[in-house]
């Protein structure tokens, strides 16, 4: 634990006795006398007066030896001397190789005597996740204080202070040195559910695969985006996560929900794959593995014909229907013309939205890779990152990549564009898209935990720079 603290009223009993010794030996002449009673004066009759030295601001980890991706409490403790302090606002907190959250926004009040005199004020609980080994600096905090004092003419005024930084010494979990997002915690389940459960398909069936993942101790945003296995014949959707916190009196719980959709396109015997979860046990100091099993499904091509040719069979032909089926054509087409300007307009804006929108931007990368258009690449890639750039200056890419990429992507990337993509072939250029589409997933993801971030706590900025 770290603290600050300097009182007036310890610098006053400090020069008080000095003073009297002075004054008694005549070191002093009249004019000094005066000058110091003054002072004493001054420092006496301010105390109510809110200064930088009347506060204690504490802060402190635990633990201060974390395991990469094991929470971190860090407390905040804001106290002032013969009043009142409470935490208003941080400053925008910046934590290279980790993230901060702040899940409560109540503070602990706290009433303390340091060295005869009463101070009052708040605790305050934050999250660190550290998300790399080795040592790790929490740097300093503007923090912004509400400070009141006591009385019939106390005062409340707001002052910025700044915490003291911390050090931690961050522990790599043995055997998870080339895994990403590992998740350390006490207690960690995963399971799924399979809709429907049947192992016996027609063509064009359909499979909903929900997998729920939970730890303790753990934000719901700390889990590992769900990958993709391509196989032939299924088409499988990943639908967005959805991730989902509680945290009451100190205990937290994160949970992450998945979804996969296989859509059967080709008659077959299949195995969807097993999808396997890596975590440390902080109990235990061991990896774990959790697995949940793949299914084996046969999907039959004959039977789904013979079904669709049944079903005409019992077809009738009727002319009522056709009649009810007319009216409403033409009762659509009626009312699509009577407010055909703004349809129009809409359609338009929806399609100048879907035109500039970020997916549309990076599928033009994707299309330059497949087509081996080195050039028409490079121009498409440095057109998707403005696109994406919340910067006034223009974007890097190189600089993206070093934030977004692992050292052996990064490596890989400068193999083959040393010329801008000039030496790459349509082989390297596939490459270097798959090291960009992963680029892109952890900028999803970084950009998806930020906005939680801010959604749970508005004031608590948690991206670049100081305030």
């Amino acid at each position: 634990m770290q603290q600050l603290m300097l009182t007036p009223t310890g610098l006053a009993q400090v020069i008080k006795p000095l003073f009297c010794v002075a004054a008694r030996v005549n070191i002093l002449s009249g004019a000094l006398k005066k000058a110091a009673s003054a002072l004493l004066c001054m420092l006496f009759c301010s105390m109510p007066v809110w200064a930088a030295d009347d506060v204690v601001v504490r802060l402190e980890a635990n633990p201060e030896s974390p395991w990469v991706g094991q929470k971190v409490v860090l407390t905040l403790d804001v106290l002032a001397a013969d009043g009142w302090a409470q935490l208003k606002k941080t400053g925008d907190v910046e934590i290279k190789g980790g993230y901060l959250l702040r899940l409560e926004s109540q503070g602990t009040r706290l009433n303390e005597t340091i060295k005869g005199v009463s101070y009052t004020g708040q605790r305050y609980e934050f999250l660190f996740y550290a998300q790399r080994g080795g040592k790790l600096s929490i740097p300093e905090i503007s923090v912004d204080l509400e400070i009141k004092s006591w009385g019939a003419s106390g005062t409340t005024a707001t002052r910025r202070i700044t915490t003291p930084s911390l050090q931690l010494t961050v522990r790599q979990p043995p055997g998870t040195e080339q895994l990403t997002g590992i998740v350390s915690t006490t207690d960690f389940s995963a399971k799924q559910e399979w809709d429907p459960e049947k192992q016996s398909l027609n063509l064009g069936d359909a499979i909903v695969r929900r997998i729920s993942l939970t730890a303790a101790d753990v934000t719901g945003m700390a889990f590992s985006p769900l990958g993709q296995t391509e196989i032939a014949g299924i088409a499988a959707y990943l639908s967005e996560p959805g991730v989902e916190d509680s945290y009451n009196r100190g205990t937290l719980v994160g949970k992450r929900h998945e979804k996969i959709t296989y859509l059967f396109e080709q008659p077959g015997d299949y195995s969807l794959p097993d999808l396997s979860y890596s975590w440390w046990n902080t109990t235990a100091e061991k990896l774990e593995t959790l697995t949940l099993p793949g299914l084996s499904v046969l999907v039959s091509g004959a039977a789904a014909e013979e079904a669709s040719g049944s079903v005409l069979e019992e077809k009738k032909f009727s002319f009522g229907k056709l009649i009810w089926y007319v009216v409403w054509v033409v009762i659509f087409v009626a009312v699509v013309y009577r407010y055909r300007t703004p349809l129009s307009g809409y359609f338009q804006g929806w399609r100048k939205t879907y035109r500039e929108s970020e997916r549309k931007y990076f599928a033009k990368v994707r299309a330059a890779a497949q087509q081996g258009d080195s050039q028409a690449m490079m121009r498409a890639t440095m057109q998707w990152l403005d696109r994406i750039s919340t910067e006034k200056i223009p974007a890097r890419l190189d600089l993206f990549l070093a934030s977004y990429s692992d050292s052996s992507d990064l490596e890989i990337y400068r193999k083959f564009t040393s010329e801008y993509y000039g030496g790459a072939g349509p082989g390297d250029l596939k490459k270097i898209y798959a090291i960009l589409a992963r680029a892109r997933t952890a900028w999803f993801k970084e950009k998806s935990r930020k906005q939680k971030s801010e959604s749970v706590l508005p004031e608590v900025g948690l991206s670049g720079g100081e305030e």
